[in-house]
């Protein structure tokens, strides 16, 4: 009788998963939101651009490094 009460409850505790993964398709989703809806992108892009040195194509400091 115990050894069928324990599998009875091994076989419930088992069956069930407690947390459940979320599918590739809404990880990727929620990171397109967050891309989209967040400013740190643009943050940063606005550091980049006032605070680095321009290498641009077509730029002289780009020809300038490839010398």
């Amino acid at each position: 009788m115990k050894k069928l009460v324990f599998t009875i409850i091994l076989a419930a505790i088992t069956s069930f998963p407690s947390v459940t993964q979320p599918t590739p398709k809404k990880v990727v989703k929620s990171i397109f939101n967050e891309a989209l809806t967040s400013n740190k992108a643009y943050e940063n892009l606005r550091f980049l651009c006032k605070n680095t040195a321009g290498r641009i194509a077509g730029t002289s400091e780009a020809a300038a490094s490839n010398q």
